[in-house]
């Protein structure tokens, strides 16, 4: 499967809620609020596009993309009730993701990098997540509900990078920049508490975790040669923190 069946079924969902709407007379709502993510992945890794044999590989220092910032977050759906005590609300969701930032310093580390002047890497991440979610709910009372809401999308992730370069060995300087983008699928769950402040406004207060894959960093070459350039990437990237949102239903 490709992202774009991913959309095409987040849009087949969002038919399915204005059809639920206009036909069952479903109450519908909207949902939107701060969320607080942490970053995290395994640790940078790297591969040589063109390794030459019997030649030392280089090292890089370990770190992963351990960061936090705040993300904006919208979702529209509806709900359906099952029983007395559980009902299911699918909604289509969408994260904006501010900025995850690293930076490396020392970057390369080996024999011959301990004395250079400069040897620095700057990674930014940024990016947006798309999905359909399904929430299962189970009512406590009139005021107080608990779930758990698994969901599936596509998340677009876009990379600033920069690597700043200056041996000991000579006066040669490199500023090497490089923008990626990349598409992957979003698997992601989320739990918590849901509060009836009023008979159609509800305080969501919960935890979400959000799979963000294989996130690229940028081609990079010590030499601005192609003997020496090397893919930068941290593998299982993912987003995990607290929510606070507000649900307005209509109808």
């Amino acid at each position: 499967m490709k992202i774009k069946y991913i959309i095409s079924v987040l849009i087949l969902l969002i038919g399915g809620i204005n059809s639920a709407f206009a036909f069952q007379l479903l109450p519908i709502y909207v949902k939107l609020g701060p969320d607080y993510f942490w970053s995290q992945s395994s640790n940078y890794s790297f591969t040589r596009i063109h390794p030459i044999p019997g030649t030392l590989e280089p090292s890089i220092n370990s770190g992963s993309l351990n960061s936090g910032n705040w993300a904006g977050n919208f979702a529209v759906g509806f709900t359906r009730q099952v029983s007395s005590s559980w009902q299911l609300s699918p909604e289509v969701s969408y994260f904006q993701l501010g900025n995850y930032s690293k930076t490396f310093d020392p970057f390369m580390i080996g024999p011959y990098e301990g004395t250079d002047i400069t040897n620095t890497l700057h990674t930014k991440m940024e990016g947006n997540v798309v999905a359909g979610i399904l929430n299962i709910e189970y009512l406590i009372n009139k005021k107080y509900s608990v779930y758990a809401a698994p969901g599936l999308g596509a998340a677009n992730i876009r990379t600033k990078n920069s690597l700043n370069y200056q041996s000991n060995e000579d006066d040669t300087y490199l500023l090497m920049k490089s923008n990626k983008n990349r598409s992957n699928f979003s698997p992601q769950v989320s739990a918590g508490i849901r509060y009836a402040a009023l008979s159609n406004i509800f305080i969501d207060l919960g935890v979400d975790y959000i799979w963000l894959g294989k996130i690229p960093f940028g081609t990079f070459s010590r030499d601005e040669d192609d003997y020496t350039e090397t893919k930068v990437f941290a593998k299982n990237a993912y987003l995990l923190g607290p929510k606070l949102n507000f649900i307005f239903y209509f109808g």
